[in-house]
Parts: C-alpha cells; sequence; structure tokens
C-alpha cells in the first residue's frame, strides 16, 4: 500500500518519546534521575517533531503531510498550556526556516486546530475514556479536514500540479491520521490506569500486611501500656520536682505510643461499621468543637463554614475521626504565626465534599503522590498511620480523598463522598 513505510515510521518515532514520557511519569521506580516533567515533555517532544518533518509522507511536488500537528495536539492535553504553546512556536519556526510556504501554513492554522485541545486541558483527566476517545476522533478528524482545505485555498493562489490527487488517497491518509491519534490516546491511557492498577495492588498489599499485624499484637501492647503508665502516674504523686520531669516525658511518650496503636487498630476495624444516614454539618459541628480548642492552643485559628444541607450513608464516628485526622495534620503544617484553618462542606459533581484547607507549609507534587504509603510521613515524630486510616476509612464509605497543594502555599484535602437523600 503506498506510504504506508512512512506512515509507520512516523508513527514510530510518535509514539516512542510518548510511552517513554508516561513510563518516566508515572513510574518514580525506573529512573533514578528526576527532571521537571514538563521540560522532559517539551525536549521529547521537540526532537519527535523534528524527526516528523524530516522524515515526511511527501504526496505532490511542494505538498508534504506529515502527523506533526498530533503530537503538538497531545502536548496541550497530557501536559500543559505552556508547553503546548512553546512547542507550537517552536514547531511553526522550524517550518518556516525548512519550508516557508508550510511555515505559513502552521501559523494559519494554529489557532484553529489547536484551539479544542487548548481549552480541553484542565478538564481532560477528568474525562471518562470513552469520551476522551471521541473527542480525539473530533480533534484529529477536524484537523485533517482544515489541512486540506488549506491545501486546495493554497493551490488557487499558487496553482500546481494537484490534479492526481485521488479520493482514495484523501481518504487513506485522514484514516491513518485519526487512527494514529487514537492509538496515541489510547496507549497513554493503558499505560496510565496499568501504573495506576499496580499502585492500588501495591497499597492494598501494605494495607493488608498493617491491618493483619495490627489485629494480632496491638491488644497485646496495649494492655502492658496502660499498666505502666497507671504505675507511673502513682509513682508521679510523690517524685520530687526533677523526677516529675522525667515522668512528665514518660507519661507524654506512652500517650504517643497509646495514639499509634490507636491507630493500628482503625486500620484492623474495617468491617465493623454502623451505616446511618448522616447530616454532615452535624459531623461537621462536631469537628469544629472538639479541635477548636486544640487549634487555639497553637494561636491557629479554625473557622467552620457550612453550605447547603447535605447527607450521606456512613459510619458517624469513622468520619468524624477522619476529619480529627485531617485538621490536626492541617495545624500541624503551619509554622508561623498566623495560622488559618477553614473547614467547610459543600456539593460537587453528586459528591457531599468536606474540604480543610489550610496555610502550612504544602507540599511538592511528588510528596502529594506518595500520601497515604505505609509509613510514609512529612512529619519528624510521625508515622504516617493517621493519613492511612482517614484514607481506609474514606474507600470504605465508597468516597474519594483528593489533595492539592503547593509548597509554602499551603494544602487543600477534599473528602467526596456520595450524597443520599435524607
Amino acid at each position: 500500500m503506498i506510504y504506508i513505510e512512512e506512515i509507520l515510521l512516523q508513527f514510530f518515532i510518535i509514539i516512542s518519546p510518548i510511552v517513554f514520557y508516561q513510563m518516566y511519569l508515572n513510574d518514580e521506580r525506573l529512573f533514578s534521575f528526576r527532571w521537571k516533567p514538563h521540560k522532559t515533555l517539551f525536549i521529547l517532544m521537540v526532537c519527535s517533531v523534528i524527526l516528523v518533518v524530516k522524515f515526511p509522507i511527501i504526496v505532490y511536488f511542494d505538498y508534504v503531510l506529515d502527523f506533526h500537528s498530533l503530537i503538538i495536539m497531545y502536548v496541550f492535553l497530557y501536559g500543559n498550556r505552556k508547553v503546548g504553546l512553546f512547542l507550537s512556536i517552536f514547531t511553526a519556526g522550524f517550518l518556516l526556516f525548512d519550508s516557508f510556504e508550510w511555515g505559513v501554513h502552521e501559523l494559519i492554522l494554529f489557532p484553529f486546530i489547536y484551539f479544542m485541545p487548548y481549552f480541553l486541558h484542565p478538564i481532560w483527566k477528568k474525562k471518562s475514556k470513552k469520551l476522551k476517545y471521541i473527542l480525539a476522533f473530533v480533534m484529529s478528524a477536524t484537523s485533517i479536514f482544515l489541512h486540506f482545505i488549506i491545501i486546495f485555498m493554497t493551490n488557487f493562489v499558487v496553482p500546481a500540479d494537484i490534479t492526481t490527487v485521488t479520493w482514495y488517497f484523501l481518504f487513506y491518509f485522514s484514516f491513518s491520521y485519526v487512527v494514529v491519534f487514537f492509538v496515541m490516546i489510547f496507549i497513554t491511557e493503558f499505560i496510565i490506569e496499568t501504573i495506576q492498577l499496580r499502585r492500588a495492588v501495591e497499597e492494598s498489599e501494605k494495607m493488608m500486611v498493617v491491618s493483619e499485624l495490627a489485629a494480632s499484637i496491638a491488644h497485646e501492647v496495649r494492655n502492658p501500656l496502660t499498666v505502666v503508665k497507671g504505675f507511673v502516674q502513682l509513682v508521679e504523686r510523690d517524685a520530687n520536682e526533677t523526677n516529675k520531669d522525667y515522668l512528665n516525658l514518660v507519661l507524654s511518650e506512652l500517650d504517643r505510643a497509646e495514639s499509634i496503636i490507636t491507630d493500628y487498630l482503625q486500620l484492623a476495624k474495617k468491617n465493623q461499621m454502623q451505616k446511618e444516614v448522616i447530616q454532615m454539618c452535624e459531623v461537621l459541628q462536631a469537628v469544629y468543637t472538639v479541635m477548636s480548642s486544640y487549634t487555639n492552643m497553637k494561636g491557629i485559628v479554625l473557622q467552620l463554614h457550612i453550605g447547603e444541607e447535605l447527607y450521606f450513608q456512613g459510619d458517624r464516628s469513622k468520619i468524624t475521626q477522619a476529619c480529627f485526622n485531617l485538621v490536626k495534620n492541617a495545624a500541624e503544617a503551619i509554622q508561623h504565626s498566623n495560622g488559618h484553618i477553614l473547614l467547610s462542606c459543600y456539593a460537587e459533581d453528586g459528591y457531599a465534599v468536606i474540604e480543610v484547607k489550610d496555610n502550612g507549609v504544602g507540599m511538592e507534587q511528588t510528596e502529594i503522590a506518595r500520601i497515604g504509603e505505609a509509613f510514609y510521613t512529612n512529619k519528624e515524630s510521625g508515622t504516617g498511620l493517621g493519613v492511612m486510616v482517614t484514607k481506609s476509612i474514606v474507600q470504605e464509605h465508597n468516597g474519594i480523598i483528593v489533595y492539592e497543594s503547593e509548597k509554602g502555599q499551603g494544602t487543600k484535602v477534599k473528602i467526596k463522598l456520595p450524597i443520599c437523600e435524607k
């Protein structure tokens, strides 16, 4: 079949950096070095564009068709707008240098071809796979249609021999163009889904190990700790001032050990749920009442904002515990004098959302990616179990927990629970 070698070569040039980038972006264990993802994406796609332009599918005389526009659309969707714009400018400049006529074509087509992927970028990740495939077809079909319009319009200004253009060739190239973009989206979604599935399995295995450990030893460790704590409190009454300081330190460490064991027990009690229809504002009011004294001691302002009446089905005590953990973590993340935490609830996309927003130290994207891993924590004296317990509780309620943060700007945590009728 005509041009099959050129199309396969272009497909290989395009798909190779995409596979590399997605593995690099989503699987930290494969690479010992870590550049900023957007810089990596830009460098990879610049190389891909150069090769695609230099090894094109030659049609007739000065008319050259290739798949470079698919690369730019892909970057707008899976990279970011800034990288997409830089890549578009680079491609237009490179085409002007390589073939002035096609550089002009690129500049004319730029606002029409890349308009849709540019505005889809913020919501692309939230779309279902089926909708992504449909949108990919629409974008690629629109792009190839506009390319052919430009070719035939240019022929009226600068006549060339295109009498041998056949409908068969137009269909063949258009079909290849659309299929290549579809495969780009399909492979990307497949890699992301596979890595997420592997992470979920690994996390599930870790949670199982922690739960089994909790169920087997937590009670046995807690009982002697309670005894030791009781006798230390008795000895403290008759101790002198120097020994009291030491005994207070012992008691505080025993309290911390008991808190850790309580977290272990929370992980071990996954199946002990007492479901009821709960009004979300009642839960937040209880959390605010208890935690406001804790935040006041730290000099942090805790505010409560309740919107509309929302109801969800679940275990009141477990959801309350999850909120306690989030507010406590937010307070511990604030290391300055004007600390502020906002506790609020609202409806979003069919979910009842509990939001905890602080102005603490914040986190980088690499830290956010590791939240919920067994024993991972940013705190010097932390264990990471509180976050594991919170995540486990939310998952038991068929909910979602989302972290948004920026280093030095604070953190926003959302617990999304399915809304139910009163």
